[in-house]
């Protein structure tokens, strides 16, 4: 669920642990000061998403915020939005309601969101803007921490600089996608954090895998 560059667990068409990263950066080393188009390839270098492979339509989520300043204790929370999900009750009862608190000081370093929040920006869109898939269920909304400074670095779909509502930055999201395959996605590189001391949290990654028929080993 952590690290960069990106590591993926797929079994089965499904994407049990993921980070970002690679799903955001193309890029070319070959000239000292980089270049648009590969000199291999002939393709386009520079953001994914702005080279026809956008991260949002594999893993369901898009880079929205990154610190400058790494200090864990300004990190943020989430809070549940779906606690009748099947992800919070099966196996192990995760024992939260609408509201309550998960993952906590787990929000920061990078953080992603949903393709509609990044398009909900204060400037018009350059193209026509993409469309979400169906079926993405956000389980949880994650914010900067009260009285914390916000990201230093907020932008929206374009790339252009922007602030998001409220200070919601991040989220939690399961997608069943309708070509097969299903997607669990924290939406932050400081996801594992709360593993060893959140019993809700850790639960609900319990559930996770063991709905994702993961074995034990």
């Amino acid at each position: 669920m952590t690290g960069i560059p990106v590591l993926w667990n797929a079994e089965n068409g499904n994407i049990k642990n993921e980070e970002r990263g690679s799903t955001l950066w193309n890029i070319s080393h070959e000239r000292p000061n980089g270049e648009l188009f590969h000199s291999q390839d002939k393709l386009r270098g520079g953001l994914l998403r702005e080279a026809g492979f956008p991260a949002w339509k594999l893993i369901g989520l898009e880079s929205a915020t990154w610190w400058v300043d790494y200090c864990n204790d300004r990190f943020g929370s989430y809070r549940v939005t779906a606690p009748d999900h099947f992800l919070f009750h099966q196996p192990n009862p995760v024992k939260l309601q609408m509201g309550d608190s998960l993952g906590i000081g787990c929000i920061g370093h990078e953080t992603d969101l949903r393709l509609p929040r990044l398009l909900k920006s204060r400037k018009v869109p350059p193209t026509e803007p993409p469309v979400e898939p169906e079926g993405i269920v956000t389980l949880a909304e994650g914010f900067n921490k009260q009285g914390a400074p916000e990201p230093e670095t907020q932008f929206d779909y374009y790339s252009r600089p922007n602030s998001f509502p409220e200070n919601l930055i991040s989220e939690i999201i399961y997608w069943e996608r309708t070509n097969g395959g299903k997607i669990f996605n924290v939406g932050s590189v400081g996801a594992a954090w709360p593993l060893l001391k959140e019993e809700a949290y850790s639960n609900l990654l319990k559930n996770v895998l063991f709905n994702f028929e993961t074995e034990s080993k």
